[in-house]
């Protein structure tokens, strides 16, 4: 089963939820757990995993070999993404609107173009007992977060070979990212907190999954009275709340140690609900 966490937001408790809940069915199943916010992974602060295997990870850049080419202009012409310029003796191409689609070398008459490996990051491996964490990392001031992410779902876990679980903790926001995040899931658990911000990123969120035909539902974190804001919402638009994780100083100055939410037993029976809940919607729907 492959479940997207995933908020409108940053800062909503999305990765909390993201480690805490893969800790635990750790205890108990087969778990792979992806760290898909690849601009900036912090999945690792809280699981602490040591022995990271880790590799290069690159997306296929065109070159032109300027003695074969004419500048007839046809790579250009048939580039989706203004990825190319050709002028008189003159190629330019723009790596950074670059899709790496291979187009450009398809439709060469004279195969001028060939393809080149360019890194963007790294990918991370390491495993502890039944939980399997493969990370992406993008590199500092590189743009090809959609290419890393598509790249880092593309890895096949290497020691749990049939997983009970996988969990991908995704960018947050709703942008071309966190869509490539949540392509080919079983269910999206959005995090949201009672705001009148975390509401509004929310709707745009379910809109998200919505349209991508995606089963869905969300976690109230920072769960308090203020809850009715976000428990309207959800019962206008069908979106079953399938947990809470409850406001709490004590749990704020436990994880800002690195320490985890399973620790603190209202929070393992909080998250004990939310994997009984999301079950029960999966095998019914």
């Amino acid at each position: 089963m492959k479940i997207a966490i995933a908020s409108g937001k940053g800062g909503t408790g999305k990765t909390t939820l993201a480690v805490n809940w893969s800790k635990m069915l750790a205890e108990d199943h087969e778990i792979v757990l992806y760290d898909l916010d690849v601009e900036e992974p912090n999945c690792n602060i809280f699981l602490k995993m040591n022995n990271l295997d880790v590799t290069v990870s690159t997306r296929k850049l065109p070159v032109v070999d300027e003695e074969l080419c004419t500048h007839c202009g046809i790579c250009s012409e048939k580039c989706e993404f203004n990825a190319i310029a050709v002028a008189k003796n003159f190629f330019q191409l723009f790596p950074e609107l670059c899709h790496s689609c291979g187009r450009c070398v398809n439709v060469c008459p004279e195969d001028a173009l060939s393809e080149v490996e360019d890194r963007i990051g790294e990918i991370s491996y390491t495993v502890d007992g039944h939980l399997e964490f493969i990370e992406g990392k993008l590199d500092v001031g590189n743009l090809m977060t959609k290419a890393l992410i598509h790249n880092v779902k593309s890895q096949e876990p290497k020691r749990i070979n049939s997983p009970d679980f996988i969990i991908y903790d995704c960018p947050p926001g709703n942008t071309c990212p966190t869509v490539e995040a949540m392509k080919g899931v079983d269910y999206v658990v959005l995090v949201t907190e009672p705001s009148p911000f975390g509401l509004h990123d929310l709707a745009i969120s379910v809109e998200m999954s919505q349209e991508m035909g995606l089963k869905t539902g969300a976690v109230i974190n920072k769960s308090s009275r203020f809850d009715k804001l976000v428990e309207n919402y959800c019962n206008e638009e069908n979106i079953p709340i399938i947990g809470r994780l409850p406001f709490s100083r004590e749990a704020a100055e436990w994880i800002s140690k690195g320490n985890l939410l399973l620790d603190l037993q209202i929070y393992r029976n909080a998250i004990q609900e939310i994997t009984n809940t999301v079950l029960d919607k999966v095998e019914k729907q």
